[in-house]
């Protein structure tokens, strides 16, 4: 075994450390802390160690409620007091936007995931195992008989799940060897469930089994399989089954109501969702004759809650099933001036008008070079900026020259990782260039 003081973590929650000219990189540990780890092989200068044991543990330590913690992969910082864990992503934002951000939001710690998504693994001697990925495991999943982000129901419905799953015998997904029956376990508030299963023909559930499946579930639950068809040379394809229910479920945020679909992308933590959305509409000073557009709009969530506040709101988006659920969101909550276009977002903008105000919440590649260029060029007065990943938002306000940035707020959604969203105020100033 080799000592090692762990100095910070980095932007996944991973402990680094030192050992001769090496970074050494280990899970579940705490800056400031000694542990005793097992040295991998070296590569590029870094070793990913197992610890083994904490010689000197931090103040901030505090003990995980899941039994799970230690080898789970679902928290980075349940072993972290959660005044500190709010603190070390203040500092994270503060590093790469200065003094300009605002003192973060936190949210209750626990059960707050409206979505989860559960892994099936086999080892070879056939032992099976429902839950999360083990973090630098390979792939191994951990057997998850309690998670404290998700709520209480979630864990019941993954019990029946796990006893279905023994008593038919099904093996889980090989992914190597494109071998076995079951990949995934989605399970969403409403409740919706989704089984992804194989697409190889050798590996099709039987009716029976898809029945049996179905049945676990309580009435009114919406019963979804999924079928992943991977063919060598062509792009994955998905094929969905209504077993039971409806193939939408419905959310609350505020006095709005969303439909969502099994795949669509709904905000995980409402709780948070609504208060971010209501700090970033308050950024953009709406007076209620603006245009507005909300880019990479999802199922149109921030577009309904800016719609309150903007004569017209136009969201955009890729996503064709997420658009759908967008459209018919307009329609539940009534709001005429609100409308959808599908499509990539720098390709339908540029044949729109230009608004007074956009609201871009993208995935958390950010921008990319191209989106970024194209919203430094349209000019519009003001931009409000959401992200999840704040790194990559920081690349891309590098490449928006023509705006200087107000503030930001930084927002707790994900307790217990090292997720933050934030929210970039910027304003038009060409003479930044």
């Amino acid at each position: 075994m080799t000592s090692v003081v762990i100095e910070d973590l980095d932007d996944k929650g991973r402990g680094e450390g030192r050992f001769g000219p090496c970074y050494v990189q280990v899970h579940k540990v705490l800056p400031g802390e000694t542990v005793e780890v097992y040295l991998g092989k070296a590569r590029k200068q870094l070793y990913k160690a197992a610890l083994e044991g904490i010689t000197h543990p931090s103040p901030e330590r505090v003990e995980p409620r899941c039994k799970h913690q230690a080898i789970c992969g679902g928290c980075a910082f349940q072993q972290m007091d959660y005044a500190a864990q709010l603190r070390w992503k203040q500092a994270k934002v503060e590093k790469l936007f200065g003094p300009l951000v605002g003192q973060i939001l936190p949210s209750d710690p626990w059960h707050y995931r409206n979505k989860m998504e559960f892994s099936f693994g086999q080892d070879e001697a056939g032992r099976r195992f429902l839950g999360l990925l083990m973090p630098g495991g390979g792939g191994k999943v951990v057997d998850i008989h309690e998670c404290h982000l998700v709520p209480r129901f979630f864990n019941e419905l993954l019990q029946r799940v796990r006893h279905w799953w023994l008593q038919e015998g099904l093996d889980a997904y090989h992914h190597r060897r494109d071998q076995g029956h079951l990949r995934t376990l989605t399970l969403r508030e409403g409740p919706l469930v989704m089984l992804t299963v194989s697409g190889h023909s050798d590996f099709q559930l039987s009716q029976e089994q898809q029945d049996r499946f179905a049945a676990l579930f309580d009435k009114g639950t919406s019963v979804l399989l999924r079928v992943q068809k991977i063919t060598k040379g062509t792009p994955t394809a998905f094929e969905e089954k209504l077993l039971a229910g409806e193939l939408h479920v419905e959310q609350q945020l505020g006095k709005f109501r969303f439909r969502v679909s099994a795949t669509s992308f709904f905000q995980p933590n409402r709780r948070q969702a609504e208060r971010l959305y209501r700090e970033a509409i308050a950024m953009a000073s709406l007076k209620g004759d603006e245009r507005v557009f909300d880019l990479y709009c999802g199922t149109g969530t921030l577009a309904c809650f800016a719609a309150e506040h903007a004569k017209e709101v136009i969201g955009v988006e890729l996503s064709e099933e997420a658009v759908a659920d967008a459209k018919e969101n307009a329609k539940l909550n009534a709001l005429n001036h609100v409308q959808f276009l599908q499509g990539d977002v720098a390709e339908v903008v540029k044949k729109l008008p230009p608004p007074d105000v956009i609201f871009v919440d993208p995935p958390r590649a950010g921008l990319g070079m191209a989106g970024a260029i194209l919203l430094n060029q349209m000019g519009t007065k003001k931009i409000i900026y959401i992200s999840c990943n704040p790194y990559t938002q920081a690349q891309d306000l590098e490449v928006l020259t023509h705006y200087r940035l107000i503030t930001c707020q930084p927002i707790d959604q994900a307790p217990h990782t090292p997720h933050i969203e934030n929210i970039a105020q910027l304003e038009f100033y060409p003479s930044n260039s």
